[in-house]
C-alpha cells in the first residue's frame, strides 16, 4: 500500500516534462532580461561617457586660449635718477618708486619717432597693467639692475593679448606694383603711384558703398510697409542718405573718403605706416601712424597696401593699436607662453591678471568643511 501511495503521488511523465519545459522557458526569459538590462547599461554608460568626452572637447577647446598669454619682449632702461633719485635702495623704497617713466620710455624706444601724446597712451594702453609689477618684481629682486639696461617680457593687455589670438581683424597684403612718390601735404602724406595700384581699393570702398545704400533702402522700405508711426522722417533720412552712398558708387573713377565703417586701408612704406584717408586709383592722401623713416621715392615692390578687412568702429583694437600691434609683431618682439598666472593669481578687474586660484582654494575649502561636518555623521 506503501508502495503504491508513493507511486500515485508521482506527476505522470508528461505533466514532468511540461513543468521542467516551463521552467526552462521561464529560466531562458529571465536570462535573456538580464542580458538585455546588462547591454542597456552597457549602452548608457557608453553614451554617457561619450557626451562626457565632447563636453570635456568643447570646454577644453573653447577655453584653451586662456592657457596662453602674449607679451613684448622690451629693452628696459632702469635709469637710477628715475628708481631711486635719492640713492636708496631698500626693498620699501624699491617696492615705492615709480615704474612707469621706464616702461613709457622703453615703449617709445621700442617704435620710435612717436612723440605726440596721443601716440604715447595708446602706446601704454597696449600694455597690462601688470607690465610695470613686472619691472618692479626685477628691480626688488635684485637691486644690481638698477642704472643698466636689461630685457623683460612684459604681459599685454586684454585687448591686445585677445588681437594675436585672432579676435581681432583678417589682414590683405597687396604688393606695390608700380613706383610710389611720398610727399608731405597739409600735415598729412600725399602718396602717389606710378600705375592704378589703389584701383583695386577704391573698387572695394565703392562696393562697400553700394551695399550700405542697398541696405538703407531696404530699412527706408521695411519701415514704409509697417506704417510705422512717427518715422516718416527717418525714412525720408534713410532714403536721402541711401541716395548720396549709391551716387558716390557710381562715380567709379571718382576720388572718395574712408571712415570708420569701412575697411580700413593702410601703407606700409619707408619703415613706416600711413593711414589713407582720400584716394583715386593712382593717388592717396593720409595720416602718419608709425613715422616714415624718410620721404623718398619707393620702387616697385618695396611697399605695401594692407587692407584691415573689418571696419575700426567693429574691433576692439583701433588703427593705431593695430600699426603698434603689427610693428611689434614684425620685429620679433611679441612672444607667446603659457600662462602659468592662471593658476597662480586670484580675482582681478584686468581679465589678463585674473586667475583661477580664489576659486580652487573657495572650492577646496567647502569640500573641506563639507568632510568634516558629514563623514563623522
Amino acid at each position: 500500500m506503501t508502495d503504491l501511495a508513493g507511486t500515485d503521488q508521482l506527476a505522470p511523465a508528461p505533466a514532468r516534462k511540461r513543468i521542467a519545459s516551463a521552467s526552462d522557458v521561464r529560466l531562458r526569459k529571465r536570462y535573456r532580461a538580464e542580458r538585455r538590462f546588462r547591454a542597456y547599461g552597457i549602452v548608457a554608460l557608453v553614451v554617457t561617457t561619450l557626451f562626457l568626452a565632447f563636453l570635456l572637447f568643447e570646454i577644453v577647446r573653447t577655453g584653451w586660449p586662456a592657457f596662453t598669454q602674449h607679451s613684448v619682449s622690451l629693452d628696459v632702461d632702469l635709469k637710477a635718477d628715475v628708481i631711486a633719485p635719492d640713492g636708496k635702495s631698500d626693498e620699501a623704497s624699491l617696492k615705492g618708486a615709480d615704474y612707469f617713466p621706464v616702461l613709457r620710455d622703453a615703449l617709445k624706444a621700442a617704435v620710435p619717432g612717436i612723440e605726440s601724446r596721443s601716440g604715447e597712451r595708446t602706446l601704454v594702453r597696449l600694455m597690462s597693467n601688470g607690465a610695470t609689477s613686472a619691472i618692479q618684481n626685477a628691480v626688488v629682486g635684485n637691486p644690481s639692475l638698477i642704472g643698466s639696461k636689461i630685457t623683460l617680457s612684459l604681459p599685454l593687455g586684454s585687448s591686445a593679448d585677445l588681437y594675436f589670438k585672432g579676435s581681432g581683424t583678417s589682414i590683405r597684403e597687396e604688393t606695390g606694383r608700380g613706383t610710389l612718390k611720398v610727399a608731405e601735404q597739409d600735415g598729412g602724406i600725399l602718396l602717389t603711384a606710378s600705375s592704378g595700384d589703389f584701383a583695386a581699393d577704391l573698387a572695394r570702398i565703392k562696393l562697400a558703398l553700394a551695399d550700405k545704400a542697398r541696405a538703407l533702402g531696404m530699412e527706408a522700405d521695411r519701415l514704409q510697409r509697417i506704417d510705422a508711426a512717427g518715422q516718416v522722417d527717418r525714412i525720408k533720412e534713410l532714403r536721402a542718405e541711401a541716395d548720396v552712398l549709391a551716387t558716390r558708387a557710381r562715380n567709379a573713377k571718382g576720388e572718395e573718403e574712408t571712415d570708420s565703417k569701412l575697411p580700413s586701408l593702410l601703407v606700409a612704406v619707408n619703415g613706416g605706416l600711413v593711414k589713407l584717408t582720400k584716394l583715386t586709383d593712382t593717388t592717396a592722401v593720409g595720416e602718419s601712424l608709425i613715422p616714415l623713416k624718410s620721404m623718398s621715392e619707393t620702387r616697385p615692390g618695396d611697399w605695401k597696401v594692407l587692407t584691415l578687412v573689418t571696419p575700426e568702429s567693429n574691433r576692439k583694437v583701433t588703427d593705431l593699436e593695430v600699426a603698434f600691434l603689427e610693428h611689434f609683431r614684425q620685429n620679433g618682439h611679441v612672444q607667446r607662453q603659457f600662462a602659468w598666472r592662471l593658476f597662480t593669481s586670484g580675482d582681478s578687474r584686468e581679465p589678463e591678471l585674473a586667475g583661477l586660484l580664489g576659486a580652487v582654494a573657495g572650492t577646496a575649502l567647502t569640500l573641506l568643511v563639507t568632510l568634516v561636518i558629514t563623514l563623522p555623521i
